[in-house]
């Protein structure tokens, strides 16, 4: 782990990889997969607990692209748009993992 933490809070601009969800065309609205995709976190929807990442779109009815909304369980942070508060829990996190024995914990 780059960063020697196991979790952190999803923010938009950060990169993400969808590790689960349909892979060909097998979505429930038909679809064309998501898993395995990469991109940027464009939308944060907390009212619904997902994410809107940028190349997992597809079509409506009218032919306009919307996104498909993915559970942030089944993405997993690949680069973290980094600011002073990011830096500061990281450090924290880090110092803290340290003093125990490693990232998990003592086991």
């Amino acid at each position: 782990m780059k960063y020697k933490v196991n979790a952190m809070p999803i923010r938009v601009d950060d990169e993400v990889k969808v590790l689960r969800g349909a892979k060909d065309g097998r979505g429930k609205d038909g679809h064309k997969g998501v898993k395995g995709k990469e991109g940027k976190v464009v939308a944060v929807v907390r009212k619904k607990y997902a994410i809107h990442v940028e190349r997992c779109e597809r079509d409506n009815v009218k032919g306009k692209a919307v996104f498909i909304p993915i559970d942030p369980s089944n993405v997993v942070i690949t680069s973290l748009k980094m600011d002073r508060n990011r830096r500061d829990i990281l450090t924290r996190r880090a110092l803290a993992s340290d003093k125990t024995g490693g990232a998990s914990g003592n086991k």
